[in-house]
């Protein structure tokens, strides 16, 4: 948690890395378990038709596992789906604790888009992304939200936007209010971010062969 260092690594058997651009963590499909979300969701030149969501039980780390390459034999959703109307490039993922609904927010659009894929999601048909909204910001990166669903984060290159829920409303109805700013430190290619349980939150740059990433964190105030 104070360097980012990788304390162990985890083969997911049967998921195909064509480009993972985010990961969630939250509720399913059965209560009490933690999942992981990835999203297979990266499209820089527009060229895909669909993409996947791979949701697996939340693995737990042994001791045994440190310094290792662990293959996890678990059940693994694929969640496939299209847009409406033409290809998207997405590396922002977030997931309504409440509803269960898996949300997107695109990167290369004038504006970036919301889209959501309701609950339950299709795991042997294709699903169908709907348009829900649209961000007075784009180049999203990076998207988490809060365990208890009161808050979200989503960043750009530039800047972090917040929002935080003052009435019974839902994910997507929060996210189509105005956000403010959360505290940010540019970083060279910032596309990481998420929330710890003391309602800070994590940020981290992309590894490429310029930048060596540092983990940075924001204390809550």
């Amino acid at each position: 948690a104070n360097t980012g260092g990788t304390v162990a690594e985890y083969k997911i058997n049967g998921a195909q890395n064509r480009d993972w651009e985010d990961l969630e963590i939250s509720i399913g499909p059965e209560s009490g378990k933690t999942y992981l979300y990835i999203g297979d969701t990266g499209d820089n030149n527009l060229d895909y038709e669909d993409y996947t969501i791979y949701r697996i039980e939340e693995p737990r780390f042994e001791e045994t596992h440190r310094s290792k390459t662990i293959d996890l034999e678990v059940p693994l959703d694929k969640i496939v789906f299209e847009y409406p109307e033409k290809s998207h490039d997405v590396e922002a993922i977030l997931v309504d604790p409440t509803t269960k609904d898996i949300l997107l927010v695109t990167k290369r659009d004038i504006f970036s888009l919301l889209f959501s894929l309701p609950f339950p999601q299709k795991k042997d048909k294709l699903n169908k992304a709907i348009l829900s909204g649209t961000f007075p910001f784009r180049i999203a990166t990076a998207g988490t939200v809060s365990e208890d669903g009161n808050e979200v984060l989503i960043k750009n290159y530039d800047k972090i936007f917040f929002w935080k829920k003052t009435t019974d409303q839902s994910l997507v109805e929060l996210l189509g209010s105005i956000p403010s700013f959360a505290p940010y430190e540019k970083e060279e290619q910032g596309e990481a971010i998420c929330f710890d349980d003391k309602g800070g939150y994590f940020t981290l740059s992309e590894w490429n062969d310029d930048v060596i990433p540092e983990l940075n964190y924001y204390k809550r105030k």
